[in-house]
């Protein structure tokens, strides 16, 4: 839809983006689904798929409804970890910049194993962590944040704290690094729960995603308006925030964003009712449903057609002139009639006298 018809047909609601979907992760090259929690333990070398990493202290299962959880007992040094080891090519910059962590619920850490100067006398290993753990609604990881390094490397000490790109710098020097793994960790009596890990062009899934139903494919320009189009979506997670958006050939833009939530069991029912002062456009609608939790979304495409022209019914009016020469002409036989027979009776009056 355009913008100015968004704002126009959705009252109450103000426009807060200029793209349908800039709250979802990049196209994705695979969707791969996790196995359920917890996972295989760590093997040397590091296997190509999840599995719990070595020293893990703590607890991790799959949820239903709000995917692989974690919990580490307090204490300084427990932590627990995930991680998956898949071959990964690339600069860590950019593929940082590029991911995303949906948090469900709780806090979690993601986390990049590193090989500097790898075969090399000198080889330096590390994990580089963001300082600030991820929490729910906030997906993106800044590599320009401050970074932890857990193991020593150049003129970092272990524990230091710098850039992702000062860390990658150090780790360039000499023989290119390697990309270990990837995955995410809570410690010192964290918990978390994660739905998907969007990570070097593929979605990693641990729960099922959403979906829904309208209640009309097809509506035409009045019904859009009144009684409009209900759409039902379920499978997000409990009091999530829900963020809409419509689309058409003629644009897109933000219905709805930060006042609108699922519900406690995670169904969210929502009726989109357009204006007849500025009507929906004509043709394939969609409406983009979002939850900033799971990361999630599902679809639904309505097609608005023109209004069905009813035909004009005659007035009665129109009806009595209509009829003005059928009703003059029965009048004028009748009289003509009486007057026919005003004559017969004179001349029978007549006949009559002149036999007497």
């Amino acid at each position: 839809m355009k913008l100015s018809r968004v704002l126009a047909a959705t009252a109450g609601v103000a426009l807060v983006g200029t793209s349908a979907f800039a709250f979802v992760a990049p196209a994705s090259a695979a969707d791969i689904t996790a196995p359920a929690a917890p996972f295989p333990a760590e093997t040397n070398p590091y296997a190509a798929g999840w599995f719990t990493g070595s020293g893990s202290i703590g607890a991790s299962g799959t949820d239903a409804v709000y995917g692989l959880s974690l919990a580490s007992p307090p204490g300084v040094n427990n932590t627990y970890q995930v991680l998956n080891g898949t071959p990964i090519t690339g600069d860590l910059t950019s593929l940082v910049e590029d991911a995303r962590v949906y948090v469900t619920r709780g806090v979690a850490t993601f986390q990049i194993p590193v090989f500097g100067e790898p075969g090399q006398t000198d080889q330096e290993f590390t994990t580089l962590r963001p300082a600030d753990a991820t929490v729910p609604g906030a997906p993106f990881i800044a590599a320009s944040a401050p970074w932890i390094t857990s193991g020593a490397i150049g003129t970092y000490a272990a524990g230091s704290t710098a850039t992702l790109a000062e860390f990658e710098t150090a780790l360039s020097a000499g023989v290119p690094y390697q990309i270990l793994a990837f995955g995410a960790a809570v410690g010192n009596g964290q918990s978390g729960s994660i739905s998907q890990i969007y990570f070097a062009g593929n979605t990693h899934l641990f729960r099922a995603g959403i979906t829904g139903t309208q209640s009309a494919t097809t509506v035409s320009r009045a019904q859009s308006v009144n009684p409009g189009i209900t759409f039902n979506v379920t499978g997000l997670v409990p009091n999530e925030p829900i963020v809409i958006s419509g689309s058409s050939a003629n644009g897109s833009g933000i219905i709805s964003q930060g006042d609108l939530f699922a519900d406690a069991t995670g169904n969210f029912r929502y009726t989109y009712t357009s204006s007849a002062a500025v009507p929906a456009d004509l043709g394939v609608n969609d409406f983009f449903f979002f939850g900033e939790y799971s990361g999630f979304s599902t679809t639904f495409a309505v097609t608005i057609t023109e209004d069905v022209a009813v035909a004009a019914v005659p007035t009665r009016a129109q009806l009595a002139a209509t009829g003005t020469d059928l009703t003059g002409g029965v009048v004028a036989g009748g009289l003509l009639l009486l007057v026919g027979a005003g004559f017969a009776f004179v001349a029978t009056r007549r006949r009559l006298g002149n036999q007497a």
